[in-house]
């Protein structure tokens, strides 16, 4: 009797410190790292048919995540998008960027909603995809970026 009350006890507090996750279709993961893509400067209406989508192969690259790959011409990764599926926050391991643009804000407001969590900080993001730090990628750096190249074309 005494070891199947320490079991269940352990069971039970095993359930409530287990988070909450939220499912992300295979077509909500496409329409954000879309989203992400074009809000980075990519012209996703015009990606020619070298330049696609898809999801990484094996296991799930980062824990508590769903990933998908973008991928340009000559099927050159450009970016690993990873979806945190108890945030929805974007980030890419293996560059150490996190996207903040604001047309993502309602898609991780809902699945925090869902999943009744909060937003994590970037120090929390990057010490779960083994970054020392992460470079935010907003509006504003996306149009600086824009402006050095734009610079640099013309000299």
């Amino acid at each position: 009797m005494m070891i199947t009350t320490v079991i269940s006890l352990a069971f039970l507090l095993q359930i409530e410190t287990a988070k909450v996750r939220s499912f992300v279709a295979t077509s909500t993961l496409v329409d954000v790292g879309r989203m992400v893509a074009k809000d980075e400067g990519f012209n996703v209406p015009e990606l020619s048919r070298n330049s696609f989508f898809d999801l990484p192969q094996g296991p799930e690259p980062v824990k508590g995540s769903a990933s998908i790959i973008f991928y340009g011409e000559g099927a050159h990764p450009i970016h690993m998008y990873s979806i945190d599926l108890t945030t929805g926050q974007v980030v890419d391991a293996n560059a150490c960027k996190v996207f903040k643009f604001s047309d993502l804000r309602e898609f991780e407001r809902t699945v925090q909603k869902e999943t009744g969590s909060k937003p994590k900080s970037d120090e929390e993001l990057a010490a779960e995809v083994g970054c020392a730090q992460l470079e935010v990628v907003d509006k504003a750096s996306v149009t600086r970026a824009m402006q050095r190249e734009s610079k640099r074309a013309k000299h």
